[in-house]
């Protein structure tokens, strides 16, 4: 299973409160790669909550893709972004 730190969960819920286009966010593959754009959450969705709010879902293909993996926040550039590792 995705490991999803408070970090990235801070920048998930502050990412949702400035653009509240969906009521969560998914990770899809896009054009540079996995890219988080604002969803909902569909069935058979694995679901990550903080504080109390889904801060993330992935389907069941992303899910497998990414056991193991590690979601954080890379603060090293001009602006903090999310990083898988």
């Amino acid at each position: 299973m995705l490991k999803v730190t408070e970090s990235a969960s801070d920048f998930l819920i502050d990412m949702l409160d400035k653009n509240p286009v969906g009521e969560t966010v998914r990770i899809v593959f896009g054009l540079q790669g996995m890219e988080p754009q604002p969803s909902a959450v569909l069935p058979g969705d694995t679901t990550y909550e903080f504080n109390g709010r889904i801060v993330l879902v992935l389907d069941k293909t992303m899910s497998l893709m990414l056991a193991g993996k590690t979601l954080d926040v890379d603060e090293s550039g001009r602006k903090p972004i999310l990083r898988l590792s």
